[in-house]
């Protein structure tokens, strides 16, 4: 019975992210800024650790309590999440240069440890930890051939 909820839970926890990547974070920004991007726009939560033509591997932490700044990931990627939390995420839009608040979902516990998750192009969105951990993990960010 323990196997079976650890089970339901990732497949939760997928499921959450999968379709945050798909109806929460559309298409809607794909023209937004650079200075949104994930390092730009929230540097004190993503950190460059690997970097070359193909990838871009990114360190990932948010502290219990602290709510990252709105910021996207226009690269699909694939996160490995190192120790989870409790996340708040939301997702937002950009109307004449101003971030309009979207949707709001919750997903994870402390110290949830899923297998790592496919993660397609992420528009403007912010995630606050609302567990007692802190949430670490690493994106690996798949560059495309148009990208720099």
């Amino acid at each position: 019975m323990r196997n079976s909820l650890k089970i339901s839970q990732v497949l939760l926890l997928n499921t959450a992210f999968l379709i945050g990547g798909s109806a929460l974070f559309g298409e809607e920004n794909a023209g937004a800024p650079a200075s949104y991007d994930a390092i730009a726009a929230a540097p004190d939560n993503h950190r460059v650790v690997f970097e070359n033509e193909k990838v871009r591997v990114l360190e990932v932490t948010i502290k219990s309590g602290e709510k990252e700044p709105f910021h996207m990931h226009p690269m699909p990627s694939v996160m490995t999440i190192i120790t989870g939390a409790k996340l708040r995420i939301t997702e937002a839009s950009l109307e004449d240069g101003k971030i309009v608040i979207g949707k709001t979902i919750e997903v994870g516990k402390d110290n949830f440890q899923p297998p790592p998750l496919w993660m397609p192009p992420q528009g403007l969105h912010s995630a606050e930890n609302i567990g007692s951990a802190e949430f670490h993990a690493y994106r690996i960010e798949l560059k495309g051939e148009d990208e720099p």
